[in-house]
């Protein structure tokens, strides 16, 4: 259930790029996007054999740039930092690591710049 919890609540603010998002959302969201992307990939390839063009997944992934963008930066807000740091993903292998770092990082418990911590999934 928590999948469709946080899924519903990333795809509600997507293109809400104030206010904070948990730990829990932003990662089962990206789960979703995962998985919805391995499954239409399993689905071009049957289609398409291996003369693969843009398919489905290509789509998906076009479909989901927003969402995760917006759910990222409010993910970064809940640790206290700025959204604008997900472009540190471009520096190469240093970059994607450290944004990892932060996005697993525990939510700041107390009001941050960025507003009041979000109640965990498991309380919606």
């Amino acid at each position: 259930m928590k999948i469709v919890k946080a899924t519903a609540r990333a795809l509600s603010g997507i293109a809400e790029y104030q206010g904070r998002a948990g730990r829990g959302e932003y990662w089962w969201f990206l789960l979703f996007c995962v998985l919805v992307a391995a499954a239409l990939i399993g689905l071009d390839v049957a289609f398409q054999g291996g003369d693969y063009r843009f398919g489905m997944a290509d789509v998906w992934a076009l479909l989901t740039v927003a969402p995760l963008a917006s759910t990222g930066a409010r993910r970064l807000h809940d640790t206290g930092r700025s959204g604008w740091w997900q472009l540190v993903v471009l520096v190469p292998v240093f970059g994607a690591l450290l944004l990892v770092v932060w996005l697993a990082k525990p939510s700041d418990p107390k009001k941050n710049a960025f507003g009041k911590p979000v109640p965990p999934l498991a309380k919606l």
